[in-house]
């Protein structure tokens, strides 16, 4: 069996404006969410077979077999519209066995379906973050829901007295699917008034800071999901 459905892992802190739940848990009923464990992991294996990948590279040099990854969370629904549902995965790289590794990476599989099976499949290292890179408040990653749009909201936070949270809105746009949203939320927890907002519309270049109007505008594009690079550039900009 290629994957162990091990659930859907519960935030480990209260999430801020940007963040959502997680998908219900498997036997519980939701129009956008499978209810069945056994069914997701047959279309994983379709997913990932449409993917035409024997491995994946998510954040490291080290080439890894998807045998290696179980399923953490999975969203059903229809992404482009035609009235089929497609499907969006979190992988979670497994442990080694007795030991609890360090870190264990995350990979975000995306594809449509239509009658012959998945296709159009995108995969992304960076949408959902490895679970060492929350800092003191540990896990940060895992969140995937969906956004009422034919969207999906891959949702990150952590820190230790400087709290922050990430969050990327993806959709299916101009014949891919690519981040259309980056939502980011930061605040001292000794400081009173420090929180800083800022929600930014990769669709139409418009952003807005501390939740204050008017919207600004920059230079935009909407990037692929496997674009770290362009994802890594906006959540180091400065947004004047």
């Amino acid at each position: 069996m290629l994957f162990l459905w091990t659930g859907v892992a519960a935030p480990h802190a209260a999430p801020p404006d940007t963040r959502s739940p997680p998908p219900p848990s498997p036997g519980v009923s939701d129009e956008s969410t499978s209810t069945r464990a056994t069914g997701v992991e047959d279309d994983a294996r379709d997913l990932l077979r449409a993917l035409g990948a024997r491995s994946v590279e998510p954040t490291s040099a080290a080439r890894t077999s998807w045998d290696d990854f179980e399923i953490e969370a999975f969203l059903a629904q229809d992404f482009d519209m035609d009235g089929r549902r497609d499907l969006a995965l979190i992988l979670l790289q497994r442990g080694d066995g007795e030991e609890e590794p360090s870190s264990r990476d995350r990979v975000v599989v995306m594809g449509l379906r239509d009658a012959a099976g998945f296709h159009a499949v995108q995969r992304s290292g960076c949408l959902s973050l490895a679970t060492d890179e929350g800092g003191m408040m540990g896990d940060p990653g895992g969140h995937m829901t969906a956004n009422g749009r034919g969207g999906v909201v891959f949702g990150n936070d952590g820190g230790s007295a400087w709290r922050w949270s990430l969050a990327y809105t993806v959709a299916w746009r101009h014949a891919a699917f690519r981040v259309v949203g980056v939502d980011t939320h930061a605040f001292y927890i000794h400081e009173p008034g420090s929180e800083e907002d800022v929600s930014v519309n990769l669709l139409t270049g418009e952003y807005l800071r501390n939740r204050r109007g008017p919207p600004r505008t920059h230079r935009h594009t909407a990037p692929l999901i496997g674009d770290c690079g362009a994802l890594e550039a906006l959540q180091s900009r400065t947004w004047p």
